[in-house]
């Protein structure tokens, strides 16, 4: 009995040494399924610019990872509305059709030439002033170098003690025109009225009366060429209302003026005054030009211009019953002393040069190349 056990002992150990000595490596344990990303969709983290990229990212939604891209500037910019400001004023690469406004992109601050088309054909260039204040503005003692004052809307003002023609005159919010009261005028952008376009240029037309002055001051006053009409439009006028940059895009033009009929002569017919050529920036109309059907002006309404509120406190003959219209000189000489002009009903009748109530629309030739 004993020996049977000795013997299952000793296969025992034998079979524990056969295993102890094996060298079979174990089997490897399954390796790690690989993990697939789940990406959510791209969304804008930062968004691109007319001027800088943007990115967008994604993320895994299983893992969490995030993934970036970069997405190309847009190049099209952000154009906020026409602004009155200088700044902003039209050059020659921003007047190229009927209408145009001159814009900012609010983003990177380039200048644009989106065009939008104003009523009739009308566009804005360089600033007078013309409208009265607005009773919620008031007016700071700050001054620019034109010497109007800063108001409280960042515009700025002239100031005018009234000396209206009349007694009964009114502004166009129907207020009253009080003599010798100080008045503020907001200094805005001037519309012109497109008459034609051609050869590079476009020939405009202010759309209204923004100032009232007389022809001539002197006696003897025979041409246009030595009003002092021309002088102030060509000098004050141009210098105030035009920036640096607007002057640069104002064409010369050759003006002719027509004599006046000397009266000197009257007992042996009338004496022909000489005709004249300048070389002017800013002119007055003649009454070839009005006449001139491409231009618009052939009918007595197409010439009737209303008064500015400025021009109202200035000294402007337009009596109550006018609904606001007024004269208007042009450049041609009735005879010494007597220049024509065009009525509050569109006619062309003449009076004397130096009147000051009868009001002033520049024309000008603006640059297109």
């Amino acid at each position: 009995m004993k020996k049977w056990l000795f013997l299952l002992c000793l296969l025992l150990c034998f079979t524990c040494l056969l295993c102890a000595c094996d060298d079979t490596e174990p089997p490897e344990s399954d390796p790690t399924p690989t993990h697939t990303l789940e990406w959510g969709e791209w969304k804008v983290s930062t968004p691109a610019t007319c001027a800088t990229d943007g990115e967008e990212k994604r993320v895994c939604g299983s893992c969490g990872d995030v993934e970036k891209r970069t997405v190309a500037a847009t190049q099209n910019h952000t154009f906020t509305a026409r602004s009155t400001t200088q700044d902003y004023e039209y050059t020659s690469e921003t007047i190229k059709t009927e209408g145009v406004y001159c814009y900012k992109c609010s983003v990177c601050g380039a200048k644009g030439t989106n065009t939008f088309m104003t009523e009739n054909a009308r566009i804005y260039f360089g600033e007078y002033p013309q409208s009265l204040k607005a009773d919620n503005v008031t007016i700071t003692e700050t001054t620019d170098g034109r010497g109007y004052f800063l108001g409280s809307d960042d515009a700025y003002y002239a100031k005018v003690s009234a000396k209206p023609f009349g007694n009964n005159y009114t502004f166009s919010s129907g207020a009253a025109v009080i003599r010798d009261t100080v008045y503020y005028f907001k200094v805005e952008p001037i519309a012109w009225r497109i008459l034609s376009m051609k050869d590079g240029s476009a020939l405009i037309m202010c759309d209204s009366i923004i100032e009232n002055m007389p022809f001539n001051s002197g006696s003897g006053n025979d041409n246009y060429a030595d009003s002092t009409v021309r002088t102030w439009l060509n000098g004050d006028f141009f210098n105030i209302a035009f920036s640096a940059t607007a002057q640069e895009c104002v064409a010369i033009s050759s003006i002719t003026s027509k004599p006046g009929r000397d009266l000197t002569g009257l007992m042996n017919g009338y004496v022909p005054g000489v005709e004249k050529t300048t070389e002017d920036k800013i002119f007055l109309l003649s009454k070839e030009e009005f006449a001139n059907t491409v231009y618009g002006l052939n009918t007595k309404d197409a010439r009737k211009m209303k008064a500015s509120d400025y021009t109202l406190a200035n000294g402007i003959l337009s009596n109550s019953d006018w609904n606001g219209y007024a004269g208007w000189w042009i450049r041609d000489i009735y005879q010494v002393d007597n220049t024509h002009f065009v009525n509050n009903n569109g006619d062309n009748p003449f009076c004397v040069g130096t009147q000051g109530y009868i009001g002033v629309l520049p024309a000008l030739k603006i640059n297109l190349s």
